[in-house]
């Protein structure tokens, strides 16, 4: 009986202390890349990001702001993308697209898209694997 309560205390999480236990690590790695201004808008701290990598960033970002505070939307239209990638807005929707294919964001309206969750190790895991970091060194 004691082996199920175990399993079940480190199986079943609370969603806030999860939150509250890898956002702050996430959010450390990101910053060698760009951070996000109190008013939800992506500043790029590595110029050298490409067009792709500056999208996924950009999501992340968002994504990663929301957890911190709640008037950052983690979802992004495609203006919201091409403004904060620094790219034209038909780039920025056929970028999002593919993202949604590769399964790294997820489309939730009409040119608007939110960051697949279980896609956020593996986009700092490629910028760290690509710019040297945490997995990349």
């Amino acid at each position: 009986m004691s082996d199920l309560t175990e399993l079940k205390r480190k199986f079943i999480v609370s969603s806030t202390q999860y939150d509250e236990e890898r956002v702050p690590k996430l959010i450390e790695r990101m910053l060698k890349y760009c951070k996000v201004d109190d008013k939800g808008r992506v500043i790029f701290e590595n110029p050298d990001l490409t067009t792709r990598e500056r999208v996924k960033a950009v999501m992340l970002a968002k994504f990663l702001a929301s957890k911190l505070d709640e008037n950052i939307s983690a979802d992004m239209d495609a203006d919201d993308i091409s403004t904060s990638a620094n790219i034209p807005r038909d780039q920025a929707i056929a970028r999002a697209n593919e993202f949604v294919s590769n399964k790294y964001f997820m489309r939730i309206g009409k040119a608007r898209y939110a960051i697949a969750a279980f896609s956020v190790d593996k986009i700092l895991n490629e910028l760290d694997s690509k710019y040297g970091g945490k997995n990349g060194q």
